[in-house]
């Protein structure tokens, strides 16, 4: 039953080399002595995109919309993590690139839907009469939900409206130097539709993904922490399931699956018991479905991401159900030997599928009263690679990148 859940532009003195071949959909522009140099062009419904040199390592990006606004893109000189498009994951913006945008979400900014904006703003100090005031590098949080955008100085604030714990303010932004109360408000600064600015899956809004595909890791991002819920990473698998790893604590303190169909599942080691005294040893783990918490244990002396047979019981009385896993076949049923037996016949050298996919005929051998599932899942050394991907990614994810902006 378990199982079945998680499964359902420079310019040059010199004559300028030929710009880099194309992706298809791109226009390549040669450029000229004493002019622009080489580019690339890509329309889009509202404008043009030139990217000098190219899209795959830009050094500067024009958008040049059809209402006659040019808004000016520069990648950060300088910041080894700019290599390219799919893994910058900070760039300067405005006419005069006074603003640098930095993604918090471990995506690159053409990917991020959330991000801080730094900014040099003039602060008062002194007696308010005299009107004096110094420059201070300003931080400002942003993200997107629901086709608006909303802005706060204080991420948890931002992250708790994202998150939906609480509704955003009404009204406009305080000017900077604020008080601190009132720089935890959190407020609706715009459209995703109508901003210039390159936020909000910039990639995907203006259809270059279509021509410039965002990378696998893009599935990926860092959720910081909200005023209720700690920080995260979030998943969202190519079957449309979110899977949230909470590793505050731990290397894993609960993983909580999040299903097309409204259903949700989440586990979570019983730390401190006898079973589970640490990740690398834990027997033992609190399986929560659609709010009802049952009690997993493994019955072949594994830790759980290497257990093959395990049971699932509800602590407050009911039937136990016995799992198990092997060679890509999944078995549920109620009596204990018949799953053992079924187990028994599995030919452990089959060939993993690609992902986690509930095929209703697995051809594997098992009595009438257990049920046999397909799902890679159940290898656990699949699952351990499923597991230490999850955990790179977060480590990835998780490099803040507000170095960037000081």
């Amino acid at each position: 039953m378990i199982a079945a859940m998680l499964l359902a532009a420079c310019s040059t003195s010199q004559p300028p080399p030929p710009a880099s071949p194309a992706h298809e959909g791109l226009r390549v522009v040669e450029g000229q002595a004493f002019q622009s140099g080489p580019h690339l062009e890509f329309d889009f419904k509202g404008g043009t995109l030139i990217a000098y040199s190219d899209f795959d390592k830009p050094n500067a990006i024009s958008v040049h919309s059809d209402d006659g606004t040019v808004t000016d893109l520069r990648s950060v000189a300088g910041v080894n993590r700019c290599p390219d498009l799919n893994t910058c994951t900070a760039v300067h913006y405005g006419p005069t690139w006074d603003e640098l945008i930095v993604s918090r979400d471990g995506r690159a900014w053409a990917d991020s839907e959330l991000w801080v904006i730094s900014k040099e703003e003039p602060l008062p100090v002194g007696p308010e009469i005299l009107g004096l005031s110094r420059p201070s590098r300003v931080l400002t949080f942003q993200g997107c939900k629901e086709g608006k955008i909303y802005s706060s100085r204080y991420l948890p604030a931002l992250m708790s409206v994202l998150e939906g714990e609480k509704t955003a303010n009404k009204g406009s932004p305080p000017p900077p130097g604020g008080d601190s109360k009132s720089e935890r408000d959190v407020y609706v600064v715009g459209d995703v539709d109508s901003t210039r600015m390159p936020v909000c899956n910039w990639r995907h809004r203006i259809g270059l993904d279509k021509v410039i595909p965002a990378p696998k890791s893009t599935m990926v991002k860092l959720v910081p922490a909200s005023e209720q819920t700690p920080q995260h990473i979030e998943i969202t698998t190519e079957k449309s399931v979110t899977i949230d790893w909470f590793a505050n604590d731990s290397p894993l303190d609960q993983m909580k699956f999040k299903l097309p169909s409204g259903h949700s599942l989440t586990i979570k080691p019983r730390y401190g018991t006898s079973n589970c005294p640490d990740l690398p040893n834990c027997e033992e783990a609190a399986v929560i479905v659609d709010g009802t918490t049952l009690i997993e244990q493994s019955l072949d002396a594994q830790p759980l991401n290497k257990s093959r047979l395990w049971k699932i019981f509800n602590p407050l009385g009911g039937p136990t159900t016995y799992e198990a896993c092997a060679g890509g076949t999944y078995f549920s049923g109620r009596n204990r030997s018949q799953v053992e037996a079924a187990l028994a016949t599995i030919d452990k050298k089959s060939s993993p599928q690609q992902d986690m996919v509930l095929d209703q005929t697995a051809g594997a051998f098992a009595p009438a009263d257990v049920l046999a599932r397909a799902t890679p899942i159940c290898d656990w050394t699949e699952r351990a690679k499923l597991y230490q991907k999850m955990i790179d990614a977060a480590k990835k994810a998780a490099r803040d990148p507000a170095e960037t902006a000081r």
